[in-house]
């Protein structure tokens, strides 16, 4: 049987229960976009002990034990969906609080922004209420009687009770542990694959593996410092990565710092250290970058950076310059690469190029495509000596280094997410994101001027992009990356492009889809059915495209060159499919869409 997570808290409670477990920012602050310098000094944080926070959960627990189970007959151990902004203190506290009711908490984020796809991701977990926001109460409540549903719908407001108020009894602590493969939370995806959110159930053991991984990740699980690590709220609390490093904090009897908001300033960082004694900063590069830039100028404001134990940075990569200027200024970055299936897979290595990842154990592997390469031994994978076996015999042209290679955890791992998400055909689950094998020899910066690598030195692997971002043409001897090329677009043609999308599975070319600005589209085309050829006719929209891209075809295979103005289509502005969360184009389902429009072009070229 495994202890509930809970036990974390409620032991840093008794044991040391003085210790900050959040520094909350004054109300007058919270959601200030900007913090002027002059503002600096007035800013603080009320602490909030451990002892308070278990106190809090313990009282909320009580009021939703009452709500739930005693006005609602909702029995203990179902799933209670919470839909809200995972912003504050009083979120995070929901959902341990439903936890210690002895209810099974599932996290659904704002950014999932209708009532529609909230309900099904909340019938997909067989939940038995949705408490939610009060921003959205009236429009859920409204959905579910429009299909003659009765559902309990609840607003969160009302989870500030008095301990007074409430007469239930918790069960004790203990009574919480579970098997193994029992859920403890239930998060979701961006539906950046399938187009919808999927639900990601997070079982006890899964999670007892990886809080006691927690390790891992610099000072977080350091029992020797000398003073408490303090780390820095980067998301909402109902996304995985937030969700999870606030675990982490817990388990670690690490404090967790609030900002006033998740875009804050070099200033506000700057007050987060000297007064809110931040020690790790984890954040989205797109908005480290922003601190990168003042270091540039600040050297006050660069010490304060270097005096950061580790920056934990996610998402895209900085631009070189900036990874450079942090590389030999002494700033301590570390990328991690995440999935909400399976938390933290990869980190990178102090004083290497920060697109170079080194595995979490031996048992996430990196495994070449079925097309690419010759089938291994499941039974013989680890993370580094494998690649050798990669290899067909006799092939003296293997490129280790050049062939893609698709990360995987295999099954017996205690990270491995629940069976639904494992590949039928060998039980692993394929993340279906891929990398190349690097080495020293790959990067010719000042960064590694000074490294002088032993012949055994460690095995790492730059990301390459999704699966499905690589195009497998017809024509073709290798894939197409069709992040290249979208890039390439969109930073060539951000004044014409609305947004772009490469797609030809399985043709003798690939298709570049392009939505115009609207302003452009005023000008150039009319809405037009999608069947209609004259999604086709814009011949100087056409045209300008491929003359701005004409610098950029040189470093390009052959295959990935775009030079013919007829493999290029252009859409009304909102017609490409998107998913529900991020926004993003899926390529897929542009494929399915428009698979008439594509088979009528290459059917005409054959003749």
């Amino acid at each position: 049987m495994i202890p509930s997570y809970l036990t974390y808290i409620e032991s840093a409670a008794r044991e040391q229960p003085d210790l900050p477990a959040f520094k909350v920012p004054n109300t007058q602050h919270r959601g200030t976009a900007t913090t002027h310098q002059s503002d600096v000094s007035r800013l603080d944080w009320g602490i909030i002990t451990y002892r308070t926070c278990w106190e809090d959960i313990i009282t909320r627990a009580r009021y939703w034990l009452q709500v739930l189970h005693v006005e609602h007959s909702i029995p203990l151990g179902n799933v209670v969906t919470i839909w809200m902004h995972g912003l504050s203190y009083d979120d995070v506290l929901l959902t341990y609080a439903l936890s210690r009711a002895g209810y099974v908490p599932q996290l659904v984020s704002l950014s999932i922004p209708t009532a529609e796809t909230t309900w099904v991701v909340a019938q997909q977990s067989r939940s038995r209420a949705i408490i939610c926001d009060p921003t959205k109460f009236d429009e859920l409540r409204s959905h579910l009687h429009e299909k003659d549903v009765a559902f309990p719908v609840l607003d969160l407001s009302g989870s500030s009770p008095v301990a007074e108020d409430v007469a239930v009894e918790l069960m004790a602590l203990e009574q919480l542990e579970r098997d193994d493969d029992a859920v403890a939370l239930v998060l979701h995806t961006s539906g950046s694959t399938g187009g919808m959110p999927k639900i990601v159930p997070l079982t006890f053991g899964w999670l007892n593996f990886v809080l006691r991984h927690k390790d891992k990740f610099g000072n977080m699980g350091d029992s020797t410092r000398n003073k408490q690590a303090i780390h820095v709220w980067f998301g909402p609390a109902c996304h995985s990565g937030q969700c999870l490093s606030q675990l982490y904090s817990f388990a670690s009897r690490s404090c967790m710092l609030q900002p006033t908001t998740l875009a804050y300033d070099p200033a506000e960082l700057t007050a987060m250290i000297t007064l809110g004694g931040l020690t790790t900063s984890t954040q989205f590069s797109p908005f480290f970058a922003r601190h990168i830039a003042r270091a540039r100028t600040d050297k006050v404001f660069l010490e304060l950076l270097k005096q950061l134990e580790t920056v934990f940075l996610g998402g895209l990569p900085l631009s070189e310059d900036d990874e450079i200027f942090c590389l030999q200024e002494g700033v301590k970055v570390q990328f991690v690469f995440a999935s909400t299936e399976c938390g933290v897979l990869l980190h990178t290595t102090a004083g290497k190029p920060l697109n170079w990842y080194t595995p979490m154990h031996k048992q996430i592997i990196f495994e070449p495509l079925p097309d690419d390469a010759t089938p291994v031994d499941p039974d013989q994978h680890t993370h580094g000596a494998s690649i050798s076996d990669w290899q067909s015999p006799g092939n003296t042209s293997f490129e280790p280094t050049r062939r893609l290679l698709e990360l995987v955890v295999l099954s017996f791992s205690k990270d491995c997410p629940v069976p639904s998400f494992r590949s039928a055909s060998d039980g692993h689950f394929h993340t279906g994101d891929l990398f190349e094998l690097v080495s020293e020899e790959d990067s010719n910066s000042p960064r590694n001027s000074s490294d002088n690598q032993a012949q055994n030195s460690p095995t790492f692997y730059r990301f390459r992009g999704r699966n499905d971002d690589w195009v497998k043409l017809a024509n073709a001897g290798g894939r197409c990356d069709t992040r290249v090329i979208e890039r390439n677009v969109m930073e060539t043609c951000k004044d014409i492009v609305q947004a772009c999308v490469v797609v030809g599975s399985g043709r003798p070319e690939f298709v570049l889809f392009v939505e115009l600005l609207p302003s452009v589209a005023e000008s150039t085309v009319a809405s037009q059915p999608l069947s209609s050829p004259a999604l086709s006719s814009t011949s100087a929209i056409k045209q300008s495209i491929l003359t701005r891209l004409a610098p950029t075809q040189s470093t390009l295979w052959t295959y990935e060159r775009l030079t013919n103005p007829d493999r290029i289509v252009v859409v009304p502005s909102g017609t490409l499919p998107r998913t529900v969360v991020k926004g993003n184009v899926r390529r897929g389902a542009v494929e399915v869409m428009f698979k008439d429009i594509l088979d009528q072009m290459f059917n005409v070229e054959r003749g």
